[in-house]
């Protein structure tokens, strides 16, 4: 048995593949065939249908679903579940379990893999029956098993036989079925054991043709011993290598090129592996992993890459190479962390977009891991921080310093991460876009941190640039080429990205290389680079690669991805998961650009991934931080992000997501944000009503989790109530329990912010500015919330004001 035709380098990419963990299993009854119960050898779906045919009466030319739906409960229970339990997994499903994979996807019930994995243990298995919520796992040492049938574990789930039954649930948009289909888009996949003519994998198959195919991933693979001139026909019409041969001869030929698979943990790189001791364990080191990258030191290098000079961020082998231009500011950090130890400290660099925050960051953290004086971990943008990171940090030998770009995005682990630690010699440097310092405001205060602002180019900056891009042949003007300066003050009130930018273009004003941009594109190039820019705005890991391929064609996405288009995206990870805008300079001027004129362009993009991304989000995605739960928590954010893009368009964002995220407290949340917004700028009657309704979304927010931001939003729109209708004490009532109820509730989290405090005490004194009166009780308690305020948030100002305002009222 073997390939029909497949060439050296396929196959090489193929092994490799399998060897890394990066293949999709889609199994089929064939691959449990050989494994077997009591009862005898798991029946073929031509065997099951036979046996209840004869069972029920019913012709045995009768389809599996007819015949199924003819079975009484016990019949189900004794025929089905029974005759599927309790198996002796076979040479396949054992031979499966001996290697990598990224997920198992199977349309059978038993439960052979299942009694695999019992006894290799390579991999932690997640049975998942296609009803339960979608999950997302951090780590390959975790493996989930997706029964898109169901399975005799979970009987009372219910089991897929019926082609109706299927088609209901594949319309009501199941997120696993839909991981599914998007990943057959853009994944490389095996599909062993399945006949190409049932309906649900020509279903899935009906997502993945020849034009989707990507270049640059491994081949996927169809696994079939029939090769009739229909099944190499439907091969090449998706894009499949059809190796001709049953599942178990498929495991035995892996066998033969990969007789010792390595295990998961192998994969470590050794930076990590070396700083981790041997009381780590397994899971904890490989959530580490995921987690962190160790900056590497380097030997000075004479090449980098260019695509830094284009918008990405800059290599360990980019800043050996010294591409980056010296920055002021990178000195004075180093000297503080590089010096005697001064227990925690968190330092974040703040500045506008494009001002070279990453670039300054990586330095800082290249610099401090070429002195050798402390591990430096670089915190990547997927990482989640799970609640084993405190516990492996105590573990390691020696100081350790956490460099983390978008700090904000992070500023709840962050927080939680030092709750938990016990180590002293913890310093965290972090970098952040200006206008988002109230994110980590909201979490360590104004002043529980340190703040070194980037300063604007220096003339100096400027010409150095010039000096670098004109050392690589990158400038675009021959006039800079002779060495006239008179374009160099022009890009002194530049960020470095646009100022790089512009010496691209011949330096063109930005607003005419985006205009160009923008005119170049095709549309369905700039509708896809759109959605992807929204969420490279609201999340620096971009999107999952499955979920934007819902929303954008393959050939679009293959033309931004090779940078052929001048729209470009890059891949985040190496796993080639998730990908984002290859400029984000570029990326948000092209938003804001847009803003003003094609605002409906943006609203599409903000709605289509909205409702792409939604089968992927749940209560427990959120608890998790999965990829897709910050982006959908960033992307409804009224305040940061949906006024400011969408502005009068906003309605029609939270109207048009209604359906898919009516379940999501955040969702009303924010609506409740947008109706006091609207509020605001109209009077009576509409006023009243739009009111109305801020607070009836802010309390069914509540009501679906009482979660403290939710109260918090519902204490700040009853706080508005009460100062709008002259201090009433039921609105005031109501909000000051909220309030109060959010601030405990965060405390028993360990995660105390400033924002539900400033909201009830601003609130207090407008009341008490309107006539109010507190209780005794209620000032007792808000005496005591201003005292914990005031330990806590020494240095806010304004907020001491207020809460002194009260103590001296009350």
């Amino acid at each position: 048995m073997a390939f029909a035709s497949i060439s050296a380098n396929q196959e090489k990419s193929l092994v490799d593949a399998v060897i890394a963990g990066s293949y999709t299993l889609l199994l089929g009854a064939g691959a449990s065939h050989d494994s077997s119960n009591a009862l005898g050898r798991l029946p073929l779906g031509s065997t099951l249908l036979k046996e209840l045919a004869q069972l029920t009466g019913a012709p045995e030319d009768s389809s599996l679903q007819r015949v199924f739906k003819l079975l009484s409960p016990d019949q189900i229970e004794e025929h089905v579940t029974r005759r599927l339990s309790n198996s002796k997994p076979g040479a396949t499903a054992l031979g499966i379990s001996s290697f990598n994979w990224r997920q198992i996807f199977t349309f059978n019930i038993d439960d052979s893999l299942e009694a695999a994995y019992i006894e290799n243990k390579r991999q932690k298995l997640h049975p998942i029956h296609f009803a339960d919520p979608f999950e997302s796992f951090q780590t390959s040492a975790d493996l989930p098993l997706i029964y898109l049938h169901g399975t005799v574990k979970n009987p009372e789930k219910g089991y897929v036989f019926s082609r109706d039954q299927y088609i209901k649930i594949i319309k009501a948009q199941n997120p696993w079925m839909v991981f599914l289909s998007a990943a057959l888009r853009s994944e490389p996949v095996i599909i062993s054991g399945a006949s190409m003519d049932e309906v649900d994998l020509e279903y899935y198959l009906a997502f993945r043709d020849e034009v989707s195919v990507r270049d640059d991933v491994p081949p996927s693979v169809y696994v079939s011993s029939d090769d009739g001139v229909i099944t190499r026909s439907l091969c090449k019409e998706h894009g499949l290598i059809h190796f001709k041969g049953y599942s178990a001869d498929f495991i035995q030929y892996l066998k033969t090129k990969i007789p010792a698979p390595p295990l998961i943990e192998d994969r470590i790189p050794a930076g990590i592996r070396e700083i981790l001791p041997a009381v780590v364990d397994r899971t904890a080191a490989m959530q580490f992993d995921a987690d962190f990258e160790l900056v590497p030191r380097l030997p000075s290098l004479e090449t980098g890459s260019n695509k830094f000079y284009y918008g990405s961020p800059p290599t360990w082998p980019d800043l050996a190479a010294q591409l980056d231009i010296p920055r002021h500011e990178v000195a004075p950090i180093v000297a503080e962390v590089s010096g005697a130890p001064q227990g925690r400290e968190i330092i974040v660099i703040l500045g506008g977009t494009g001002t070279g925050k990453t670039a300054i960051l990586r330095r800082v953290a290249y610099s401090l891991a070429s002195f050798g004086q402390a591990h430096v971990l670089w915190a990547s943008e997927l990482g989640r921080m799970s609640k084993s990171t405190a516990s492996t940090l105590d573990a390691i030998d020696g100081s350790v310093v956490l460099v983390v770009d978008n700090f904000a995005d992070h500023a709840q682990s962050i927080a939680d991460l030092l709750s938990r630690a016990e180590r002293d010699d913890l310093t965290i440097i972090g970098g952040e876009r200006s206008y988002r310092r109230h994110y980590i405001d909201r979490t360590f205060g104004s002043k529980g941190y340190t703040t070194v602002e980037i300063d604007p180019l220096r003339n100096i900056d400027v010409e150095r640039l010039v000096q670098k891009l004109s050392d690589r042949m990158l400038v675009g003007s021959h006039l800079a080429l002779k060495g006239d300066r008179s374009f160099f003050g022009s890009l002194r009130s530049d960020p470095v990205a646009v100022a790089t930018c512009r010496i691209l273009n011949d330096f063109r004003p930005l607003s005419k290389i985006i205009t160009g941009l923008i005119n170049s594109a095709t549309s369905e190039q700039l509708e896809a680079f759109l959605s992807v820019a929204v969420c490279a705005h609201c999340f620096k890991g971009g999107v999952r690669l499955s979920i934007l391929s819902t929303t954008a064609d393959s050939e679009t996405l293959r033309t931004l991805l090779s940078s052929a288009a001048g729209l470009s995206l890059r891949y985040v990870d190496p796993g080639k998961n998730y990908v984002t805008v290859e400029n984000s300079t570029i990326a948000d001027e092209i938003l804001f650009a847009l803003t003003r004129t094609n605002p409906s362009a943006l609203l599409r993009a903000f709605v289509g991934i909205a409702n792409a991304v939604a089968p992927f989000v749940n209560r427990s995605a959120i608890r998790a931080r999965s990829p897709e739960a910050r982006l959908a928590g960033r992307l409804f954010d009224f305040d940061d992000v949906v006024e400011k893009f969408l502005g009068d368009l906003a309605p029609d964002f939270y109207e048009s997501t209604k359906e898919a995220w009516r379940w999501n407290s955040r969702y009303w949340e924010q609506t409740a944000l947008l109706r006091l917004s609207q509020s605001e700028r109209v009077s009576g009657e509409s006023q009243s009503e739009l009111l109305g309704e801020s607070l009836q979304n802010a309390r069914y927010s509540v009501a679906i989790e009482e979660h403290p931001f939710g109260l918090t939003t519902l204490g700040k729109v009853l706080m508005y109530l009460q100062s709008i209708y002259s201090g009433d004490r039921v609105y005031f009532e109501e909000g000051y329990e909220c309030l109060l109820k959010a601030i405990s509730l965060e405390d028993k989290l360990g995660r105390v912010t400033i924002h539900p405090y400033v909201t009830l005490i601003i609130g207090c004194n407008s009341f008490l500015d309107r006539g109010g009166r507190l209780t005794a009780v209620e000032a007792h308690n808000v005496r005591r919330i201003c005292d914990q305020a005031m330990r806590r948030w020494p240095a806010e100002i304004e907020l001491s004001d207020a809460c002194k305002r009260i103590m001296g009222a009350t």
